[in-house]
């Protein structure tokens, strides 16, 4: 038996009716997490732990660059029955999360105009690290036309949808010979090496 989550449908007072799927006998649909253990999920990512980390963009679609209500929830499974009943708060204060990727113990979280590694290093899960990896994404369009999708490919390389709104990137560190023109690409970049490559796109996510 299959569980498929629906966490980025709006399963909330009808909205989504589950008899309307069609499925091979051997496939359930089952809804294991929705309002209001999170509010606005656009995002998912399961952990090896069997966490399900969420992004939540709770400001779209206002643009306002002064507003930061974006959160990360982080969702467990505590009596292993299939649901999620545990929520955590992991991180606040971010701007329109759209993208969650595990790694290295923390997450990659992609919030224009950065891309973020996140960590809880004390285990309350909650982040206490919060590291830029990455700067210059477009935040002038629309909010949820940004960066997005962090995916980690089978080369080794960590690979973001442009989300049509491109941007001059680079990693904080690095100097303006570094930088990716997004305007007509997605990217990629190597989380060890910190090589940024343009890639084929520009696709929206």
């Amino acid at each position: 038996m299959f569980f498929l989550l629906l966490i980025e449908c709006l399963y909330v007072q009808g909205a989504v009716d589950l008899s309307e799927f069609s499925t091979n006998d051997d496939v359930v649909i089952e809804c294991v997490a929705s309002e209001p253990l999170v509010i606005d999920p656009v995002a998912m990512a399961f952990d090896e732990h069997r966490r399900m980390w969420v992004a939540e963009n709770r400001a779209y679609p206002k643009v306002d660059p002064n507003v930061f209500n974006g959160q990360i929830a982080l969702l467990e499974d505590t009596d292993l029955d299939g649901y999620y009943e545990k929520r955590t708060t992991f991180a606040t204060d971010l701007a329109y999360p759209n993208g969650v990727l595990p790694w290295e113990g923390g997450i990659i979280v992609t919030d224009a105009p950065d891309v973020l590694f996140m960590k809880d290093t004390d285990g309350d899960g909650k982040c206490d690290i919060r590291q830029v990896l990455l700067t210059g994404f477009d935040t002038k369009r629309s909010t949820q036309l940004r960066v997005n999708d962090p995916t980690l490919g089978p080369d080794g390389w960590i690979y973001l949808a442009g989300g049509l709104s491109g941007g001059r990137v680079k990693a904080p560190w690095q100097s303006d010979d570094s930088i990716v023109d997004m305007r007509r690409h997605d990217m990629r970049f190597h989380p060890y090496t910190w090589q940024l490559k343009p890639t084929t796109g520009k696709s929206q996510y």
